[in-house]
C-alpha cells in the first residue's frame, strides 16, 4: 500500500541572518497536515499488515521540523516529519508516517 498526499505545513521560521540576506541559517518547526489525494496496492509494499487502501484514513496529522542554509538565492533544508495519526484504519497494525527528506531550494526575489 503507496499512498499519495498533499502536504500542508504550518511552520515558524527563525533565521539568522549572518551578512544581510545573502547568507544565513534558519530553524523551522510546526505542524504538518496531510491530505491522502491516491493509493496504490502495488510495489514493494503490498499486502503490509494485511490492509488495503480502503481501510486507510485519508487525513494525517504530524509534527515537522528542520534547519537549513541560506546562500544568496540558493538553499538547502533537511527536515524530519513524525506522524502523529494512525493511516491505517485498522486494529491489526499500526502504521504512521516518518519521513526524512534533504531538500535544495531555489528562491527569486
Amino acid at each position: 500500500m503507496q499512498p499519495g498526499y498533499i502536504e500542508v505545513p504550518v511552520m515558524a521560521v527563525f533565521k539568522l541572518p549572518i551578512i544581510g540576506r545573502l547568507l544565513g541559517p534558519r530553524l523551522y518547526g510546526g505542524v504538518d497536515l496531510n491530505f491522502e489525494v491516491n493509493c496504490s496496492e502495488s510495489g514493494l509494499l503490498a499486502g503490509l499488515g494485511g490492509f488495503s487502501c480502503a481501510q486507510t484514513n485519508s487525513f494525517d496529522f504530524a509534527l515537522k521540523g528542520g534547519l537549513g542554509l541560506q546562500v544568496m538565492f540558493l538553499g538547502l533544508d533537511l527536515s524530519y516529519t513524525h506522524g502523529l495519526t494512525d493511516i491505517a484504519e485498522t486494529d491489526a497494525a499500526s502504521v504512521k508516517n516518518r519521513t526524512w527528506a534533504l531538500a535544495l531550494l531555489f528562491g527569486v526575489g
